[in-house]
């Protein structure tokens, strides 16, 4: 068994993967982890404007808020990461149109390549 080459490349394969999941489950990887991030960043952010809170001695400040402020942003860029991988899967044909997702305004309309 020593001298056999593995049958999996394993880099190959991960990579298969991955962007497998980055294009037929846009929502489930970007947009709901996305909007935990935002919501909760919010909320910390709004609750430690009013101020300090002291949980026994330690107390959440100013270093507190700037990893709320980050969060934020985090979960802004996810949900329009999300936004670009699902246009991109639509527009490829890899995912279906979803008339769902299409805005009023139309800033987003795409055709399918099928």
């Amino acid at each position: 068994m020593a001298g056999h080459a593995t049958a999996s490349a394993s880099w190959r394969d991960g990579w298969r993967h991955l962007r497998f999941m980055l294009m037929y489950s846009p929502r489930w990887l970007f947009f709901f982890p996305g909007m935990l991030f935002l919501v909760i960043g919010s909320l910390v952010f709004a609750r430690l404007m009013m101020g300090p809170i002291f949980i026994s001695a330690v107390g959440l400040e100013s270093n507190t808020i700037l990893v709320a402020g980050m969060s934020i942003l985090l979960g802004f860029q996810m949900i329009s990461f999300y936004l670009f991988a699902k246009v991109f899967a639509i527009t490829e044909g890899l995912l279906p149109d979803d008339p769902k997702s299409t805005l009023s305004c139309g800033c987003f309309r795409w055709k399918s390549a099928s």
